[in-house]
């Protein structure tokens, strides 16, 4: 696993919003796959609405 760069983590940042990132660290805190290189193109590849990209990834944004 390679951990994906900070240029192509601040782009997947800026497509979650802040809200929406915050919610998607707090949930995969312990898995360092889910800021694998893979992993962080395919969130900057999915064309679905945030709130979907993240229910797809187990994450649901507090209200």
């Amino acid at each position: 696993m390679e951990i994906a760069t900070i240029v192509t983590i601040g782009k997947v940042a800026i497509k979650l919003g802040e809200i929406g990132w915050d919610a998607y660290c707090e949930a995969n805190r312990v898995d360092a796959d889910a800021f694998s290189e893979e992993r962080c193109r395919a969130l900057l590849d999915d064309h679905r609405d945030t709130d979907e990209i993240l229910a797809a990834h187990g994450v649901s944004i507090p209200e």
